[in-house]
């Protein structure tokens, strides 16, 4: 078997949707398909969040 594609995402810490929308669509694509992924993500404090 082949080792997983490891995915890592730095995201702003206002956002946690990202954090779990991502993984869902990996799972879904695993269902489909051979490959398998390693997700990791890490929040950083942001300076400066702008609501646009």
């Amino acid at each position: 078997m082949n080792s997983p594609f490891r995915i890592g995402q730095i995201v702003p810490s206002s956002n946690t949707t990202m954090e779990t929308e991502i993984p869902a669509m990996l799972r879904a694509r695993e269902a489909l398909h051979p490959e398998r992924f390693s997700f990791h993500s890490t929040p950083v404090a942001c300076a400066c969040a702008c609501t646009e």
